[in-house]
């Protein structure tokens, strides 16, 4: 194409205006609107942009970040209640990624001038998504711009593939080849068209070749109990409250397993059961010494063992004769000790856990959360320094305590199924299903599949009544399901709690009785079992490393390659 000779630096306006338009797209593209085809070209006004000024400075790359960030303040409002001292930073840093990727296609353009857009921006732009959603600060994989391609099946099919990042390159390499079309020479538009038609054949070879709901395979009956815990309770969850919530519990899951089809399993949400623990030999420690709890029921005060609510459901298990899948605090090494008058507990190590409880007792397998929230349960780089993280956490989240351990194991839960073999779940807790490589390594091991039933017990109660996180939340299960070709049933405290089938479709949302968030009830879901995996479930994230590889040597290059070299101007493409 002609050079471009632009002025030095854009109009604030014109910088501005891209980013908010940016912003934009995304919104349209999200819930609550939910537009996707506008996903399609978010990239867009951000390409134009590093087009048009491939030199941007300081000032221009901080306009872009100001119009950037009205996305980012909007996804990211619920994190006020949370903590609004780290509402600003997780916003500034979730912002900067598209500045980032801006200045870095400007620069390559003027560098890597034979290089056609084609590549450039597919493994530019996938590249820095790929640091943003798995890599910087442990990852924070929000508002990807292939998550909207979910509801575009013929779009998404490629995800079993490529995973999500795998679609999100197809999006930017959509992206760089319609840009190559308008802009480039005639002789050098093969490149783009070939482009085009490979996207073409890979979605026509994704979709014949993708995992299917046939209704031929053996199916498997999940009751999921939503629960309705404000986090404001659940942080404050009293003795006498947590009596009441448990008799709600237990009636909806009476409710449950009464109706037909029975359910072949109950599922309870991430750590909604009253009480200190489920962990066996942490029970055996409070009976032993005897350990109460005062309450007041309003009929005077009285004691109840501390191990009350532990010792119920596991009556109420062997009752209903049915595996239970429970969220629970687990904690190892349980120590009572004495304080004056009172007494305390201390543990070796806390972890946010799934039991299995069966036949009227704790099974032995216990999976615990592997993938701690960035800033919700850890403080990634800074947790090396416990005095400081301490000094962050009384600023910026007061009552907030950073104190869980990592898991180490990949538990399978293995449920007995009459008639066919036992099935095998596996249970990321709420973030982790936001963690594509971690389910993936959840679900297969060595290539072969280990897991039948991803089971993603959460507790959406954090994002208040902003159903537009509860709903992102969501739609990011549904990618991990077509990934690996594996159904989901998620229990959602404060909901959505939901049935994802393989190829990830929702068939069922909210409750049996039709409420969906900030309501409780049961959820009964019958999902069709897989018999098949997924090349993205056999081999990973190819799409992405490679992308974060590339982009990465590309940066490197700019930035160390002399300047002398260099033309001033985007050259002839």
């Amino acid at each position: 194409m002609p050079a471009l000779s632009p002025p030095t630096t854009p109009a604030w306006s014109v910088t501005l205006g891209a980013g908010a338009l940016h912003s934009a797209l995304l919104f349209i593209a999200f819930y609550p609107v939910g537009f996707w085809p506008t996903a399609l070209v978010a990239i867009a006004p951000l390409l134009w942009l590093a087009l048009r000024w491939p030199r941007m400075r300081w000032r221009d790359l901080g306009l872009l970040f100001l119009g950037v960030s009205f996305y980012w303040i909007y996804t990211e409002w619920w994190i006020l209640d949370v903590s609004w001292q780290g509402f600003p930073f997780l916003v500034a840093i979730e912002s900067a990624w598209a500045p980032i990727f801006v200045w870095a296609l400007g620069r390559c353009t003027t560098r890597f001038g034979r290089l056609p857009l084609t590549m450039l921006v597919p493994v530019l732009w996938t590249g820095i998504e790929f640091c943003r959603g798995e890599l910087f600060a442990d990852g924070y994989a929000w508002s990807l711009v292939a998550y909207p391609l979910i509801d575009a099946p013929w779009l998404a099919s490629f995800g079993h593939i490529g995973g999500v990042y795998g679609v999100g390159f197809l999006v930017a390499l959509l992206a760089g080849a319609g840009a190559d079309l308008l802009l480039a020479p005639t002789r050098r538009r093969l490149v783009p068209a070939v482009a085009l038609m490979a996207i073409a054949a890979c979605g026509v070879w994704a979709w014949f070749t993708r995992p299917r709901v046939d209704g031929t395979s053996p199916t498997f009956t999940v009751a999921a109990i939503q629960t309705n815990v404000p986090q404001s309770n659940k942080v404050n969850w009293t003795v006498e409250r947590e009596l009441v919530d448990w008799k709600r519990f237990e009636e909806l899951t009476r409710k449950a397993v009464d109706r037909s089809p029975r359910p072949d399993m109950v599922l309870w949400p991430e750590t909604m059961m009253p009480g200190m623990t489920l962990e066996p030999a942490a029970i055996e420690t409070l009976r032993k010494e005897k350990v109460v709890l005062k309450v007041d029921l309003g009929d005077g005060p009285q004691q109840l063992p501390v191990t009350a609510f532990a010792d119920r459901l596991l009556d109420v298990q062997r009752e209903l004769g049915m595996p239970f899948l429970i969220g629970e605090t687990a904690l190892d090494g349980l120590r009572v000790v004495s304080n004056g008058d009172r007494l305390g507990f201390d543990s070796d190590a806390r972890y946010n856990s799934v039991y299995l409880v069966r036949d009227g007792r704790v099974s032995p397998v216990r999976y615990d959360k592997v993938c701690l929230t960035p800033f919700g349960e850890t403080m990634p780089y800074i947790s090396a320094w416990p005095w400081l993280q301490d000094q962050l956490l009384s600023l910026g989240a007061h009552g907030m305590a950073f104190d869980l351990a990592k898991g180490r194991r990949l538990s399978v839960f293995s449920v007995p199924h009459a008639g066919h073999a036992d099935v095998r779940l596996v249970t990321p807790i709420c973030f982790e299903v936001t963690v594509a490589p971690h389910c993936r390594r959840l679900v297969y091991e060595g290539g072969q599949r280990r897991a039948d039933i991803i089971a993603n017990v959460t507790n959406d109660g954090w994002f208040g009544d902003f159903d537009t996180a509860r709903e992102q939340h969501l739609q990011i299960a549904r990618w991990r399901s077509l990934e690996l070709g594996t159904p989901t049933i998620r229990a959602a405290n404060t909901g959505i709690s939901t049935a994802i089938d393989l190829e990830g479709r929702v068939t069922k949302r909210g409750t049996d009785a039709g409420g969906t968030a900030r309501t409780d009830g049961p959820l009964t879901a019958i999902v069709e079992l897989p018999r098949t995996g997924t090349i993205y479930g056999r081999f990973g994230d190819v799409v992405g490393w490679s992308a974060f590889f590339g982009a990465a040597a590309l940066i490197v290059v700019v930035l160390f390659r002399r300047r002398g070299n260099l033309p001033a101007k985007v050259i002839n493409r």
